[in-house]
């Protein structure tokens, strides 16, 4: 899959009803990807806080600037959409284990069933938002 954000990827997300948000914008506040790694402090999560350090360089390589809170978009929305593609990842792994060993681990049965109740939580702030906003 390809992270690059062209017109032509606005454009199809337009066309099938997704909300295309701005590209981040720079500020003062912490980066997000430090708080999260500072989060972590366990030693059991170092490849999980590295892989953070990566894709913070990353997004920075990207998009000329660290995520942060206060940057233009909606970081709920962007979780949610993760949300979404992560489950999709998810049950398709699931699938192969389903099609090849015949059975599928514990372990990737709890992810995804984590991921659906991630996704199910954001999709009620979201929806309770636009109530919100419709009201005023």
């Amino acid at each position: 899959m390809s992270d690059e954000v062209t017109e032509e990827s606005k454009a199809l997300a337009r066309e099938h009803g997704i909300e295309v948000q701005p590209d981040p914008t720079s500020n003062d506040l912490a980066s997000s990807h430090d708080l999260a790694i500072e989060d972590m402090d366990h030693y059991a999560y170092i490849r999980v806080r590295n892989d953070l350090k990566k894709r913070k360089d990353f997004g920075l390589a990207k998009y000329g600037t660290i995520l942060q809170a206060g940057n233009g978009r909606d970081s709920i929305a962007d979780a949610y959409d993760e949300t979404l593609d992560q489950i999709v990842y998810l049950r398709t792994r699931i699938s192969e284990y389903e099609s090849g060993a015949g059975y599928v681990p514990h372990w990737l049965l709890k992810c995804y069933e984590k991921a659906q109740s991630i996704a199910i939580v954001l999709s009620t702030v979201i929806q309770e938002k636009e109530e919100q906003l419709n009201e005023n």
